[in-house]
């Protein structure tokens, strides 16, 4: 049996993914990965620089509509194609992946 990544890993993963992205996108549309616990996930989203600066702020992820963790995860804000999830406890240690 295969051993599976810890569900935090692929969270941080897409968000420092998410990051460089941004870094490199000021005033045009970006287009991310979502940021969900599935390692598997290929899913897009599609938001403005100023849109994505706006959901940042915080211990927050951003996740396609239906990649939410009902059991874990607390909807902070919800867009036609995007939701905005508070980050779980476990993730937010300072042994966090750096950007």
């Amino acid at each position: 049996m295969q051993e599976r990544e810890p569900v935090g890993m692929f969270v941080l993963m897409g968000r420092a993914i998410n990051e460089r992205i941004a870094a490199h996108g000021h005033g045009k549309e970006l287009v991310l990965v979502c940021e969900c616990a599935d390692g598997d996930c290929a899913a897009l989203i599609r938001l403005t620089s100023e849109q994505y600066r706006k959901v940042r702020q915080g211990h927050s992820f951003l996740v396609k509509q239906g990649h939410e963790s009902s059991a874990i995860d607390r909807i902070l804000a919800r867009n036609d194609s995007w939701l905005l999830v508070e980050e779980p406890d476990a993730l937010k240690s300072p042994l966090r992946m750096e950007a």
